[in-house]
């Protein structure tokens, strides 16, 4: 909560505020959540959150600012140890994102003119150095799945380790009834087996990938409880029940997309990936190519000694690698000036390369120079500049009626993201569901209140939706509802009203009203559910039915939040099913 304009409530509840940047996985764990109050201008409070619903793996995707490929603009090749902010490009009709690894090859000289790629660049796979100069190392392809996260400016990254052949959807009982062949509750034997090369850390053995994990797993599991093990643990798990049939979860996603590479469409997204990952690893951290930049040297600091002189290459680890600088010869100054640069080997295994050029004039030469290692492609996002996290949910009106749901409020002035959200019984909801399995449920308390009778009729609650005060003074099981903060004390919970409904008898005669409650924490619940009145206005109603929230309001963190200009109404009259599209970006 948060106090009213002339500081006179109480504060009962405050959402903290989120501020580390998550990972991809980390929001799969994370709620979208609706609320606001209908028509307000602004949010009540912090706590004034109606609905939330999973972030599925799906709605998901790393992004980064989409640059696409122009006709005479200039590109930077990704250098070792730079940021890489113009160092790759979409082609948009082949759907390609290539990374810039050369620039006026094979010369390799930069800096004394400008250099525009003139040639768009078309190929799948591999480093290709095309006529104007420009080499490229085509990466990943965007497909139908990764195209809903394209926009005018963000680019969505592939992900090698996204790759699954595993259920991903509808539950966990579900996905293993389907996996162990004689059902998830089968008994056998369980083994796991390491997915990397390990090191134990007591007796220093080596364990190499695939080796079996000692020490763990042994007969008498069920199916489900040893696959569910192995996915906790990061190992590869095989269960062999009783009647010899085995089942199998590798873990290793690039492990498992190997061992089905021969039956892809060699169009799809995660064969162009993977070959292009692969042509990636088998260059072995070979440099590729060397980039003489002498924007910032004078004539004088670009001068050698002997025609071609050696450049000495030095690395932690990398080997083999030779080149040397091209020169040409200045008549006045009777000296040979660096004009160029050739690689002779590109060797292995180089990480950080330095250089040295002992016949140089000056130092300053061996600094410009520059090389360019292909990166491991597996997850582009840990090399491209500035990586964020898209996310991208649709929500219907079915999606709010919905049993598990249930709210009443189809008006709604505020979005965001919530995460550390935990159910009634202090449970993590996350904790047993797939990846794309979805979930969804009220943050906002139900009661429903009988009609008073009357010559004139039935009588319902004179309140309209806004900002409410409870009022527990009056006893245990009688409770006041405000809507003048005026009349407010200290002392009253500070929530919000979202939504009324009335409910009709068989004849259509209404007989009680439902008031849907936000900001609702366990002190307040505990005060309304303990109430058999409530008094709104001079009128003093029963308390028929009160129903709690699918998730508690306390120790929840906001992400992200957004006051929305016009606010997402869900109208099933029509016939059809309305729906509104969340979209952010963390």
């Amino acid at each position: 909560m948060q106090e009213n304009k002339d500081n006179y409530m109480t504060i009962k509840n405050q959402i903290k505020s989120f501020t580390a940047k998550p990972t991809k996985d980390e929001v799969t764990k994370f709620f979208i959540f609706m609320g606001g109050i209908s028509g307000a201008a602004a949010s009540i409070d912090d706590t004034d959150v109606s609905l939330v619903s999973r972030i599925t793996k799906d709605e998901v995707s790393t992004v980064v600012a989409r640059i696409n490929w122009s006709y005479n603009s200039e590109y930077e090749p990704y250098y070792v140890g730079s940021l890489g902010d113009r160092s790759y490009v979409y082609n948009n009709v082949t759907d390609i994102v290539y990374l810039c690894v050369g620039k006026n090859q094979p010369t390799g000289l930069v800096g004394e003119v400008k250099f525009p790629s003139t040639q768009q660049p078309t190929h799948t796979n591999g480093v290709q150095l095309y006529s104007d100069g420009y080499a490229w190392m085509a990466m990943y392809k965007i497909d139908f799945g990764l195209s809903k996260f394209l926009t005018e400016t963000v680019l969505p990254v592939s992900n090698l380790y996204d790759y699954t052949t595993e259920v991903t959807s509808g539950s966990y009982s579900s996905k293993y009834n389907s996996l162990c062949s004689n059902g998830a509750g089968v008994t056998g034997s369980c083994y796991f087996y390491y997915n990397q090369d390990t090191k134990d850390p007591l007796t220093s053995t080596i364990y190499s990938k695939g080796d079996l994990v000692p020490g763990i797993g042994s007969s008498n599991w069920t199916c489900s409880v040893c696959h569910s093990v192995g996915d906790m643990l990061g190992y590869k798990s095989i269960h062999i029940d009783y009647l010899n049939s085995s089942s199998t979860i590798i873990r290793n996603p690039i492990d498992e997309l190997v061992s089905n590479l021969s039956s892809m469409d060699v169009n799809s997204r995660y064969y162009i990936h993977y070959n292009n990952y692969l042509y990636g690893q088998n260059l072995n951290g070979g440099i590729v190519y060397l980039q003489l930049d002498v924007s910032s040297l004078s004539i004088e600091e670009r001068i050698v000694r002997t025609q071609k002189p050696e450049i000495t290459i030095l690395d932690p680890l990398g080997i083999g690698a030779e080149a040397n600088i091209e020169t040409y010869y200045d008549i006045r100054r009777n000296a040979f000036v660096a004009n160029g640069i050739t690689l002779r080997s590109s060797g292995t295994n180089f990480l950080t390369p330095h250089f040295s050029i002992p016949d140089a004039v000056s130092t300053k030469l061996q600094h410009a120079i520059n090389a360019v290692l292909v990166p491991d492609l597996a997850d582009p996002s840990t090399f491209l500049p500035t990586p964020k996290i898209s996310i991208i949910k649709q929500l219907s009106a079915s999606d709010l009626s919905s049993v598990s749901v249930g709210t009443k409020q189809t008006v709604f002035s505020k979005v965001g993201i919530l995460k550390n959200l935990k159910t009634t019984n202090g449970i993590d909801p996350t904790i047993n569901l797939l990846p794309n399995e979805s979930d969804s449920g009220r943050m906002t308390t139900l009661i429903t209140l009988d009609a008073l009778s009357s010559f004139a009729g039935p009588i319902l609650p004179d309140i309209n939706v806004g900002e409410i005060f409870v009022d527990d003074s009056a006893g245990t099981t009688t409770v006041t509802i405000k809507t003048d903060d005026a009349t407010a004390t200290q002392a009253d919970y500070s929530s919000a009203l979202v939504a009324i409904e009335v409910n009709y008898d068989i004849a259509e005669n209404p007989i009680s009203s439902t008031l849907e409650i936000a900001g609702v924490d366990e002190l307040l619940f505990n005060v309304l559910a303990s109430a058999d009145e409530i008094i709104i206005g001079s009128d003093t109603f029963t308390v028929s039915d009160i129903s709690e929230p699918k998730y508690e309001l306390n120790n929840v963190e906001y992400v992200s939040t957004k006051i929305l200009n016009n606010n997402i109404s869900f109208n099933n009259t029509t016939g059809s099913d309305s729906s509104a599209k969340l979209s952010f970006l963390i």
